[in-house]
């Protein structure tokens, strides 16, 4: 948490202040006006050393709209203590105005501007844009215009024309006179030796290859810069469950990016309703669960009754954490996902022609909930629950009940006995080894 720090001045100290502040005026005011510093396109090509030594080791930087925006602006700090986080995100962009934001579509000033010593202007439309504005959507990025950097937005979602590609200068000084085609660069663009989470598409699922394209143009950006690993955020549920419309291409899209980037995926989507409750510190509730089944992320997580697509502070806060694993402590997918599966032992004793077949099973996708197990006996197949009590788990932080026992009557000879623990959510069941044995 960064606190500011205040210094009062003394009287006297405050006094000189306004005394020089007086004479300075008096002495510009007798001075003919400071004309606006010229800068062409040329000049202003000239590397940003500052950006292009970029970031520590220990630095990460997000790219994506308000979910993403949220976790990088506090949660992902509080859970990645040293590291740097460096927040590209913003609120309601669509994939190409993140990509736009992030370097992968260079624009250039469609006029002459005069930047002003300090305040904003309108640029008008830059050159460049990857599509139109109301397509585009809203745009916010740190940006470098004639050697100035500032902040550069535009809000076609207000109709209001005053909002249309507004560049606010950071720091005050002499007015600059730009020429047409200046190129508008980017400050947001991928640092070499950061590490990047790429979360696009929420905004504008109607359109499964615009995010594919925007997503992989920008995941090149990065690779062409820094040699630190990458990760593409899997989509969570937005704006519906399994009966909303755009559910369908929201899969196609994490599909899209399973199959492109493998280990680099950070699958959220399933962990959010997979096991993520218990890492917050939550018992499921029966509203957690209805809305997982609708295919929804769980209740406890909504930003609020009517906002089930953003995450609450709660929910922020562990996807952050699971985040870090892949940043921080180098996670990657399959591993991720075998969090997913049911877990299985198994014991067989044999008393004369009594067989009992034990063990526990539970699913890491909800602890609170007892699985079934699959048992057979020379290829016959029965079920049971692992349902009893399991307390010699509560040590390794597992709670719930999850102890089974079959017990059968066997004639004397040879037995194959297999046992197969039943997942449910995302994942796989879970097979251990079948054992042989022998009823005398």
């Amino acid at each position: 948490m960064r606190t500011a720090t205040r210094r009062r001045l003394s009287a006297l100290v405050l006094s000189a202040a306004l005394l020089g502040a007086a004479l300075n005026s008096a002495i510009s005011a007798s001075l003919p006006p400071t004309p606006p510093t010229v800068i062409t396109s040329a000049e202003s090509t000239a590397v940003d050393v500052q950006h292009a030594l970029g970031a520590s080791p220990q630095s990460v930087q997000c790219y994506g709209s308000s979910s993403l925006n949220w976790i990088c602006n506090g949660a992902l700090q509080d859970a990645m203590p040293g590291w740097n986080v460096i927040n590209n995100s913003a609120g309601g962009m669509t994939s190409t105005a993140i990509a736009t934001a992030g370097g992968v579509h260079q624009m250039y000033l469609g006029r002459d501007v005069t930047i002003p010593s300090s305040g904003s202007v309108q640029l008008g439309i830059p050159v460049g844009k990857a599509s139109g504005d109301e397509k585009l959507g809203r745009v916010v990025m740190d940006a470098q215009i004639g050697g100035i950097k500032g902040k550069l937005s535009t809000r076609p979602d207000l109709d209001d024309p005053s909002q249309l590609w507004v560049f606010t200068r950071d720091e005050a000084g002499n007015a600059v006179s730009v020429a047409k085609n200046t190129p508008i660069v980017s400050l947001d663009k991928p640092r070499p030796g950061a590490v990047s989470i790429f979360w696009l598409g929420s905004n504008d699922l109607g359109d499964p290859e615009r995010v594919k394209d925007d997503t992989a143009r920008l995941i090149k950006l990065h690779q062409a810069t820094s040699n630190a690993p990458f990760y593409v955020v899997e989509l969570p549920p937005a704006w519906g469950g399994n009966e909303h419309p755009l559910t369908a291409h929201r899969k196609d899209i994490n599909a899209w990016i399973r199959q492109n980037y493998g280990q680099r995926v950070i699958p959220l989507a399933d962990y959010l309703s997979n096991g993520a409750l218990y890492d917050a510190g939550l018992v499921p509730t029966q509203a957690d669960r209805d809305s997982i089944a609708r295919g929804l992320n769980p209740r406890s997580f909504w930003m609020s009754e009517s906002d089930l697509t953003h995450m609450n502070s709660t929910g922020q806060g562990v996807a952050a954490r699971y985040f870090s694993t892949f940043v921080r402590d180098g996670n990657t997918y399959s591993t991720a996902i075998r969090q997913f599966d049911a877990r299985s032992t198994v014991s067989i004793s044999v008393d004369g022609s009594t067989t009992t077949v034990s063990g526990h099973a539970f699913d890491s996708s909800d602890l609170f909930t007892s699985i079934p197990v699959g048992v057979t006996v020379n290829g016959v197949w029965r079920t049971t629950m692992a349902s009893r009590a399991s307390t010699h788990l509560y040590e390794y932080g597992i709670p719930g009940r999850h102890t089974y026992s079959m017990t059968f009557d066997l004639q004397p000879g040879e037995y194959s006995i297999c046992t197969v623990g039943i997942n449910f959510g995302a994942g796989r069941d879970y097979l251990p080894p079948c054992q042989s044995v022998t009823v005398e």
